[in-house]
C-alpha cells in the first residue's frame, strides 16, 4: 500500500488526524482524544492535521454498504459456522428457523430482516457489485490520499462515542466510528484504550490499508505506552467540565 511501511518503525513516527472525522463526535469524547492527541506529543509521535481528505469520502454510502453487508452475509456465516459443531446450525436458513422456534425470546424486540434479504441476495447481481466497487473505491482513495497528503503511517480518531443505552424501540443511534473507514476499505485497525467517561470505555482508533499489520501492531504497542496515563480515568470528567 502507498505510504505504509512493511518494515518495522524506524525514527519519527508520523500520523494524521482528519478534522472531517471528528465533526459527528461528541464533544466529550473529542475532549479526551484531544488529551490522548497532547500524550502522544509529549512522547515525539508528530500528529498532523488534515481538515478533508483529497480525494474519495470517509463516509461511503450507507445504503450501499448495507446492500453488500447484505449479499456476503450470507456467504461469511455460514463459512464460521462450518467451523463449529452446532447441531441444526450449518447454513443461514438453519438459523432464521430457529429464531422463528424461539421467536418469543430471540426476536422479542428485534427482528431479522438482514438475514431474510441476505437469504434473497445474489452476488452475481449488478447493482451489488456496483455498490461494492464504489464504497471501495471511496473508502481506499479516502485513506490512501490523506495518508500520501501528511506523510503519515496511519489515521487517528476516537473508536466510537461513548456507549449507549440499547433502545428496543428505535435500535441503536447512528454513531460516529473510527474504524468503520477502515473495515469498508479492507484495512486494518486497532482500537486503543482511553480510559473511560461516565464510568464506560473510549477508545482511540488506529487506521491504516490492507498489508500493514505489522507497523500497525508496532505502532499500538507504542500508543498503549503512550496513553497509559488516561488507561485508569474513569467518571465524569466531561460533565464537570460543562460538557453534555
Amino acid at each position: 500500500p502507498l505510504g505504509i511501511p512493511a518494515a518495522p518503525l524506524d525514527g519519527q513516527v508520523r500520523l494524521c488526524v482528519t478534522d472531517e472525522a471528528l465533526e459527528a463526535f461528541h464533544p466529550r469524547t473529542l475532549r479526551r482524544f484531544r488529551e490522548a492527541l497532547a500524550l502522544l506529543a509529549d512522547a515525539g509521535i508528530e500528529v498532523r492535521h488534515l481538515p478533508h481528505v483529497p480525494e474519495g469520502s470517509l463516509e461511503p454510502s450507507s445504503a450501499d454498504e448495507l446492500l453488500v453487508l447484505r449479499t456476503e452475509l450470507r456467504g461469511a456465516l455460514e463459512g464460521y459456522l462450518a467451523t463449529r459443531d452446532v447441531p441444526g446450525l450449518r447454513t443461514l436458513a438453519d438459523v432464521v428457523a430457529a429464531n422463528e422456534e424461539l421467536a418469543d425470546v430471540e426476536l422479542a424486540f428485534f427482528g431479522q430482516e438482514h438475514f431474510l434479504a441476505a437469504l434473497e441476495a445474489d452476488l452475481s447481481d449488478p447493482l451489488y457489485q456496483r455498490a461494492r466497487e464504489r464504497n471501495l473505491d471511496q473508502a481506499r482513495s479516502a485513506m490512501t490520499s490523506a495518508l500520501e497528503a501528511t506523510g503519515a503511517v496511519a489515521l487517528l480518531a476516537p473508536t466510537m462515542d461513548v456507549a449507549w443505552l440499547t433502545d428496543t424501540l428505535r435500535g441503536d443511534p447512528d454513531v460516529a466510528a473510527g474504524y468503520r473507514l477502515a473495515a469498508i476499505a479492507q484495512g486494518t485497525s486497532v482500537s486503543i484504550p482511553m480510559g473511560r467517561i461516565d464510568h464506560l470505555p473510549v477508545g482511540l482508533c488506529l487506521a491504516a490499508p490492507a498489508g500493514s499489520e505489522g507497523c500497525i501492531l508496532e505502532l499500538t504497542a507504542l500508543l498503549e505506552r503512550c496513553l497509559a496515563p488516561l488507561a485508569g480515568r474513569s467518571g465524569r470528567d466531561g460533565a464537570e467540565a460543562g460538557l453534555s
